[in-house]
């Protein structure tokens, strides 16, 4: 198997820690079925807003360019090599060890997922946390928990601070102040082993 092809069980072992690591993730019920993946926690009008604020070929209409889009950077932004043992050769125990210990840590210290919502209309000035642009009482705006509740984005500036892609499902690696995708979050802590890194996918 592509050592860059996240496999079910992955998917679900993030997609469980991401739930776990952020308590601000629940799930609202509402299916929009021209979508392959929505935000949870925030109703329809809002999931519009939020993928209006992306670039057409970014959004996850099913069958689409941007499901495709979705589908490689789930590849490449969540490398399986990174927290299953199955996908990294053959390790000694002690390798078996260190890397299980390194996963769960950064996935208890640094992982988390961007949470949509709207500024209040409280007269407080704030900018971007990337572009460093203002935003605007009542902008559709992400949050991510770990930053506490001050910090911003724009939606389409949620992105990853080394690749500058759009954070897959909104899921990002807190690393100083910056927020990574998984892949580049792995790299600020341990060098990648050049055999094992895949090409970036188109963006």
């Amino acid at each position: 198997m592509n050592g860059g092809c996240l496999s079910p069980a992955s998917r679900i072992r993030i997609a469980a820690d991401v739930h776990r690591h952020s308590t601000s993730d629940d799930d609202s019920g509402c299916v929009l079925e021209e979508y392959s993946w929505v935000p949870s926690g925030i109703k329809p009008d809002m999931v519009h807003m939020y993928f209006a604020c992306l670039p057409e070929d970014k959004i996850p209409y099913v069958n689409s360019t941007g499901e495709e889009w979705r589908a490689r950077q789930l590849h490449y932004q969540l490398p399986p090599q990174d927290s299953d043992v199955g996908y990294c050769g053959k390790l000694s125990s002690k390798e078996i060890r260190e890397l299980v210990q390194f996963e769960m840590g950064r996935k208890r210290e640094c992982l988390g997922r961007g949470i949509i919502g709207q500024l209040p209309y409280d007269n407080k000035r704030r900018h971007c946390h990337q572009c460093k642009g203002s935003l605007y009482e009542g902008n559709l705006v992400i949050s991510a928990e770990r930053f506490g509740h001050d910090v911003h984005w724009h939606p389409q500036c949620f992105v990853c601070t080394e690749c500058s892609n759009l954070l897959v499902d909104l899921i990002y690696f807190k690393h100083g102040a910056d927020v990574y995708c998984g892949r580049h979050h792995a790299e600020q802590i341990k060098p990648r082993y050049t055999l094992v890194a895949i090409t970036p996918p188109p963006l």
